[in-house]
């Protein structure tokens, strides 16, 4: 590297002895929260595959006993006509397609420490009914908002919607330089609220279980949520007789926004 003088070799090496190694220190924490948390989502992977291997065991266990049942007690004619009927049943469609999501922004989020403000940023992805991702690692991770608790982000991301895709989840965290980044808050969108191919732009309220409600109280954020699904394929089209479900969301339009 060419410096013009002594002076300027000084400053830069400086300046890299100072702040050389935080985007190094950023990057070893952010792979070792990604990796905690897919350590988790395998874990919970894990149990779940169990209990449903369990499940399927005990529903072939009782296919068989009920199909011995019918062929003990049923003439020959009709068993043979119900299997028939059981085997040209007509399938149910494979869903598909994906989400777009834009996080928006977020309002009047708690500072999770006493002495410091909240720098907060959003991880998305879609969720089945107990809560598990089935986006994997293309969840989608927002930008890092350097002390605001109303931070603006317009950031967009599309998900590939899957069979057991129930619900959009944003999930909250506060950026923590010395420990573990903490957690806000999530917000759940359910998918059946959602008329494919319809943009939906709501606010949403912001829950986190373990923290005391009352510092959630106004805690808000702002989706605009697009859902293009597909049933084998095909496209599916909102139904032209019902409402768009930006009515729902409509309640939440105004959100009272306090200084940051």
């Amino acid at each position: 590297v060419w410096f013009r003088d002594e002076e300027e070799r000084l400053r830069i090496v400086d300046l890299m002895k100072r702040y050389g190694d935080e985007e190094v220190e950023d990057k070893v924490r952010e792979d070792e929260a990604l990796g905690f948390i897919g350590m988790e989502n395998m874990l919970q992977s894990l149990a779940l595959f169990r209990t449903q291997q369990e499940s399927l065991k005990k529903m072939k266990k009782m296919e068989w006993q009920v199909e011995k049942l019918c062929v003990e007690v049923l003439p020959y004619d009709e068993y043979h006509s119900i299997q028939r009927a059981h085997a040209h049943r007509p399938r149910p469609p494979v869903r598909g397609g994906h989400v777009k999501v834009e996080v928006v922004e977020a309002a009047n989020l708690p500072k999770m420490d006493l002495l410091r403000s909240v720098d907060p940023y959003c991880l998305v992805f879609l969720a089945d009914q107990v809560g598990e991702s089935t986006t994997g690692a293309l969840s989608f991770k927002t930008s890092v908002k350097q002390g605001s608790k109303n931070p603006q982000w317009g950031e967009k991301c599309e998900l590939p919607l899957q069979e057991r895709s129930s619900a959009v989840t944003a999930t909250v965290f506060d950026r923590d330089a010395v420990t573990a980044d903490d957690l806000v808050g999530c917000a759940h969108v359910s998918i059946a609220d959602l008329a494919p191919g319809e943009a939906v732009d709501g606010w949403y309220k912001i829950v986190n279980p373990d923290m005391h409600a009352r510092k959630l109280a106004k805690a808000m954020i702002r989706l605009r949520i697009t859902v293009h699904m597909t049933e084998d394929g095909v496209p599916v089209a909102a139904p032209a007789s019902l409402p768009g479900p930006a009515a729902a969301a409509e309640a939440f339009s105004t959100v009272g926004v306090e200084d940051d």
